[in-house]
């Protein structure tokens, strides 16, 4: 990591990519989402079919990219409780949107941050 000076005399800092995707990762924010989907049941259920499969594609897509770390499906229910790794409340706003069941969602979302008595270095 090279350090210069601005004009001002403060330090301009230049970081690897390596160290600024480090830096990203500590300043993501985690989020507990609950969803459960409640579709009307008068929807045409070849409907509901597609806006499944799409949805399970959506996930995929979003856990491939790291947003989406844990998904476990609530038994009994069509429901899940999930872990989102985002950079803004914003972020996490507009995945959800994303969501081809988004319409049919009740949603419940609770922030999270590393507890103080936690062990493990990775929260």
């Amino acid at each position: 990591m090279a350090c210069r000076r601005r004009a001002t005399g403060l330090p301009l800092l230049f970081i690897t990519e390596k160290k600024f995707t480090e830096v990203q990762t500590r300043l993501a924010m985690l989020f507990h989402v609950r969803i459960a989907v409640r579709v009307p049941p008068d929807l045409d259920g070849a409907k509901v079919t597609e806006l499944t499969e799409r949805e399970h594609k959506r996930a995929a897509e979003l856990q491939g990219k790291g947003k989406w770390l844990h998904l476990w499906r609530v038994a009994g229910q069509w429901a899940n409780i999930s872990i989102f790794k985002v950079d803004s409340p914003a972020e996490l706003h507009d995945i959800l949107e994303s969501l081809p069941l988004r319409p049919y969602m009740d949603v419940e979302i609770s922030a999270l941050c590393k507890h103080p008595g936690s062990s493990s270095a990775t929260d």
